[in-house]
């Protein structure tokens, strides 16, 4: 396998056509890698679990801020966190575990 700096060193070889061939494939990779993200993190999701995520200010897109909750109902594609009696409603691929309550450890990130 090629090393990355070779491949983009490389880059610069290739015609408009060959780049947007390129373009497309690492777009589908990256979607599959965040697919499995997902749906890693939801495998191991339950309800009690918490978790952190970057929360931001309604209609503020510029600045985040971290958010710690806990799992209060997993969905299809999202999970309800309770953050001190609010319930925020967070994509399930922006979520990091901190515990599991029948752990008490920390799980990762």
């Amino acid at each position: 396998m090629a090393s990355f700096n070779a491949i983009i060193n490389s880059l610069d070889l290739l015609t408009e056509e060959q780049l947007l061939m390129v373009n497309d494939r690492l777009c589908s990779e990256i979607r599959l890698k965040r697919a499995d993200r997902r749906r890693d993190i939801k495998k191991s999701l339950a309800v009690g679990d918490l978790v952190t995520f970057s929360g931001r200010h309604k209609g503020d897109r510029s600045s985040r801020f971290p958010v710690t909750g806990t799992v209060s109902k997993v969905k299809r594609t999202n999970a309800d966190i309770d953050v001190n009696g609010k319930i925020w409603i967070v994509p399930i691929g922006m979520l990091s575990f901190v515990c599991t309550p029948a752990q008490g450890v920390q799980v990762g990130k």
